[in-house]
C-alpha cells in the first residue's frame, strides 16, 4: 500500500490517497468476477472508512492493479508501514 496524491505535497489537500497495488493476477482473481465489481467499491468503501475514523483523516483507499497504476501514475509514492 502506498501513500500517494496531494497530500504528499500540498498542506491544503483534499483528502489522504492510499492505494494497495496489487500484481494483476490477483486483483483479477478478487475483482474480475460477476460480483466483482461490487466487492471492490465495497472493499473500497470499507476500507476508507475504517482507517479514516483510526486516523482522523479523510481517507481515500482504493485497491489497483499494479500494471495500469504503473503506467498511470508518475507521481511520488511512500510505502505505507516502511
Amino acid at each position: 500500500t502506498f501513500h500517494v496524491g496531494s497530500s504528499l505535497v500540498k498542506p491544503d489537500y483534499h483528502d489522504v490517497d492510499l492505494r494497495c497495488m496489487l500484481p494483476d493476477d490477483e486483483y483479477d482473481r478478487l475483482f474480475e468476477s460477476d460480483k466483482g465489481d461490487a466487492l471492490l467499491l465495497f472493499l473500497n468503501a470499507a476500507i476508507s472508512e475504517w482507517v479514516a475514523a483510526r486516523t482522523g483523516l479523510p481517507i481515500d483507499f482504493q485497491f489497483q492493479r499494479a500494471t495500469e497504476a504503473n503506467s498511470t501514475f508518475t507521481g511520488r509514492r511512500n510505502a505505507v508501514g516502511h
